[in-house]
């Protein structure tokens, strides 16, 4: 069997069973038509896939998050590959737009309880935990599947990127994930949705999506516009420092400096070297690692880990940055990443992430107990008023 997807449409609309290549209707549109997987890991004999989500921050370099929770989604009628069930879509179909009319659904009354036709990914853990199937061996191959998915159009993204994109600022994505798992245990890719629903019909979406959308934001980090007028700023912090937005930071534009850097570094491999002397812009990239990272608790960043290298053979020509942010990680395995922070700072004392032209000279000027000035937003329980502090 094939199931039969049209392009550009949400909730399942037009999806649709066919044994036969002869049933496709003749069109000029665009359609996707898949290897139906008829041998779905079942519970209590439903068909069910994950929603998974999957931040994306950055393309040069690619930084890639996965949430470590996400939404369970079941089938209202027991699995059964009938003939004449095929188009049976509260058979075949978990969306939860189509099965939501089914006279059998049942709405989950308690987030955190494996019930009803909607569950948390955490609880599907739990409930296979219990049943002697660890979480482990399918996530990480779950991970696996983001990665490669992503790298399969890598030149694409960085096609679009430099085309399109004018600023680090506004480059972020939030995809959704639906895998399918087998009765093998083996996660399959079913499909990438570019605009995954956060509507909250449900208890469990609420549950899932709106801490996950809150540290999405905390992780892509908002400022206060820079041409915020003083008296509205003064609503929320009396300090602007570390609060407005300054373009420099998110500028794609290197100097002379980060083109003399990265020029002879396109033919080596011994990528160790990269973090002796960090350019302007090679201190701007590791500031926003860092900084979302330290942003993250359930997002866990799967692009760049120390295994990043592994999955280069799949990229054609590896970029400056990504060789960059490989070296960073891998240095890790022997250093702990607060060690590692402290050359961080030091640039950002010095403005090189600003591109301030400080040179070596200047850099034995800089007091060693300077520190770039740490906060976060705070609000007053009293009076609801949002400052830095």
């Amino acid at each position: 069997m094939w199931i039969l997807k049209p392009a550009n449409m949400l909730c399942g609309d037009g999806v649709k069973l066919i044994r036969d290549f002869r049933e496709v209707e003749a069109t000029r549109d665009i359609c996707c038509v898949q290897k139906y997987l008829t041998q779905p890991y079942l519970i209590n004999n439903l068909k069910f896939d994950l929603r998974i989500y999957v931040l994306v921050t950055s393309v040069k370099p690619l930084r890639v998050y996965i949430y470590e929770d996400g939404l369970t989604r079941f089938a209202t009628e027991e699995y059964t590959t009938d003939i004449e069930q095929v188009q049976n879509n509260f058979i075949h179909l978990t969306n939860f737009s189509i099965n939501k009319d089914s006279d059998k659904f049942v709405s989950t009354s308690d987030p955190e309880k494996a019930e009803g036709h909607k569950w948390a990914t955490s609880s599907l853990w739990q409930y296979l935990g219990e049943r002697g199937i660890k979480k482990e061996p399918i996530w990480g191959k779950v991970k696996d599947i983001v990665i490669k998915s992503l790298l399969s159009i890598y030149s694409h993204l960085l096609q679009g990127f430099n085309e399109h994109v004018n600023s680090h600022y506004s480059c972020y994505k939030l995809l959704g994930y639906d895998i399918l798992i087998d009765s093998n245990l083996q996660p399959h890719l079913i499909e990438v949705n570019t605009l995954p629903s956060l509507d909250t019909p449900a208890p469990v979406d609420m549950y899932v999506k709106a801490p996950m959308i809150a540290e999405m934001l905390n992780i892509v980090g908002f400022h206060l516009p820079e041409d915020c007028g003083h008296r509205w700023r003064s609503d929320y912090t009396s300090d602007d420092q570390g609060v407005v937005h300054d373009p420099r930071l998110y500028s794609k534009e290197g100097c002379e400096e980060d083109s003399r850097r990265e020029d002879p570094f396109e033919a080596i491999s011994q990528t160790e070297r990269l973090l002796s002397c960090l350019s302007p812009h090679d201190v701007r990239s590791l500031i926003h690692a860092e900084d979302e990272l330290s942003a993250a608790q359930v997002f866990t960043r799967i692009w760049p880990t120390r295994n990043t290298h592994t999955y280069h053979k799949f990229i054609e020509k590896v970029p400056y940055e990504e060789k960059l942010m490989d070296a960073w990680e891998r240095k890790f395995v022997d250093e702990t990443r607060d060690g590692r922070r402290s050359e961080i700072r030091r640039a950002t004392i010095l403005g090189r992430h600003l591109n301030a032209g400080q040179g070596e000279e200047d850099e034995e000027n800089v007091e060693e107990e300077q520190e770039p000035r740490e906060g976060g937003w705070r609000v007053d329980k009293d009076s609801g008023k949002w400052t830095w502090q």
